[in-house]
């Protein structure tokens, strides 16, 4: 009896193997596929990139002196980044509030702290970053590393949705001959918010788990889709603070913006250049895809009514980049300097938490 089933485990072991053989050339090839797919969209947004900028060398020598003259009112700058952390707070409370909804209690400067200290990964291509600084540096996640990256992944997309919506609506309200960049902006809402539909992205977080070895099926996706549409007026919040930082930065240069259909537009405009820059994931904090979408909306406003309307939305975008940069730096800084984890402890508590994970976090999942 003994024999049969040892030669059946052979013959199961044999099968396994020539599986796994056969698998790995396809997943080579997905890898190199995907680098080639990184690259490709690095180059051609370093390509918008240089053909903005040539663009501008050719205006500014008409049009930057009327930038120039203008100058910069630093108070309106020192606002534009207030009303930017403002915003930024209220996605941290978000994700506090998906983290909730999963069963993890984390006091509300934790919280906040491992979210705003975690979104400088943005910075690195393929934002993964993000996803290790918040598991690390927030104690009630430690072994639920999964956990904290579908809240993490759930909170960005949802977000981006929300971003996707809001910009619909802002550009339908103040320019609605925009059509090209509307229907840009609806296609990003319908994709996303789709996307983060439960049995949708029940699909999505199997990819996700995939790295930690782990079953995703029992996350509570309907309850995170719940609280996205329960946070509502908090997400309003979030866009609209950034939104009312790119018109503080356009005040900044002295500009007619004294409108509340400004205001509505340039929320819409910061929303849609957030999100078109997320969608780009191998581009580090969507630098240049944002600016890109920035630029060509603001241009539009500008257009008939500001002397050097190119030369102007160029200068405001890049002083926008600027003043978020500065603004994310200076709240990270802050926040990680408050007394709690530090880098390395939370560091360590990661590594320890891999080695029980096994044992402990399933039981404890």
């Amino acid at each position: 009896m003994t024999a049969p089933r040892d030669q059946a485990g052979a013959t199961d072991a044999g099968g396994v193997e020539r599986a796994q053989a056969n698998a790995r050339p396809l997943s080579s090839r997905g890898g190199v596929l995907m680098r080639v797919l990184k690259w490709a969209t690095i180059v051609v947004v370093l390509a918008a990139v240089v053909w903005q900028f040539r663009k501008l060398a050719t205006d500014w020598a008409g049009d930057g002196a009327a930038v120039i003259e203008r100058g910069v009112a630093w108070p309106w700058l020192v606002g534009a980044l207030v009303v930017y952390a403002c915003g930024q707070f209220c996605f941290a409370l978000y994700w506090r509030r998906l983290l909730r909804a999963t069963g993890i209690e984390a006091p509300p400067i934790q919280a906040i702290r491992a979210y705003l200290v975690g979104t400088l990964g943005k910075y690195v291509p393929g934002k993964a970053l993000v996803i290790v600084v918040r598991a690390g540096m927030l104690p009630s996640g430690q072994g639920r590393r999964l956990v904290v990256a579908g809240v993490t992944i759930y909170e960005t997309l949802t977000s981006m949705a929300a971003a996707g919506l809001i910009a619909c609506i802002a550009l339908t309200l103040t320019k609605s001959t925009l059509v090209n960049n509307i229907l840009g902006a609806v296609a990003i809402a319908v994709v996303l918010n789709f996307g983060v539909i439960p049995p949708v992205f029940a699909r999505i977080s199997r990819w996700v788990a995939l790295p930690f070895g782990r079953d995703s099926s029992n996350l509570p996706y309907g309850d995170w889709y719940r609280c996205y549409w329960r946070s509502t007026p908090l997400w309003i919040c979030e866009w609209l603070g950034a939104g009312l930082s790119l018109w503080a930065t356009a005040a900044a240069f002295h500009l007619d913006v004294w409108s509340w259909g400004a205001v509505v537009y340039m929320t819409g405009v910061a929303a849609l250049g957030t999100a078109a820059g997320f969608i780009v994931l191998p581009v580090p904090a969507g630098i240049g895809v944002r600016e890109f979408i920035i630029i060509l909306l603001l241009e539009k406003w500008f257009a008939g009514h500001v002397a050097g309307a190119h030369a102007t939305a160029v200068a405001v975008s890049l002083m926008l980049r600027t003043v978020w940069t500065v603004g994310e730096m200076l709240i990270a800084g802050g926040l990680y300097a408050l007394p709690g984890v530090s880098w390395a402890g939370a560091r360590a508590a990661e590594i320890a938490g891999v080695s029980r994970e096994p044992v402990e976090a399933d039981r404890a999942e």
